[in-house]
């Protein structure tokens, strides 16, 4: 059996899911717009969840990032706003 993943037909689905999904009765807007379509394409290997996402991905992948972000957070520690956060550190 062949399944068809095409993007056309992924968004079709989509859009049915949506309005099988919605209350009767009640119209759904997203932005003031009835309906939302996807902008970008489906066939891009790489969809990132914002600045967040970029974020985390950096975080993954980078050793740099990652030793920086440590140096940050021993600094983080030492301050006020950081033994609150963390705690008093403890010797041991």
């Amino acid at each position: 059996m062949q399944f068809d993943y095409s993007p056309n037909l992924i968004r079709a689905g989509q859009k049915q899911r949506r309005e099988l999904e919605a209350p009767l009765g009640q119209i759904m807007t997203n932005n003031n717009s009835s309906t939302s379509e996807a902008t970008g394409g489906m066939d891009q290997p790489f969809r990132p969840a914002g600045a967040v996402g970029a974020r985390a991905l950096a975080m993954m992948q980078s050793p740099e990032e990652q030793q920086r972000t440590q140096m940050w957070n021993q600094q983080f520690a030492r301050s006020p706003q950081g033994m609150q956060f963390f705690g008093v550190p403890t010797i041991g």
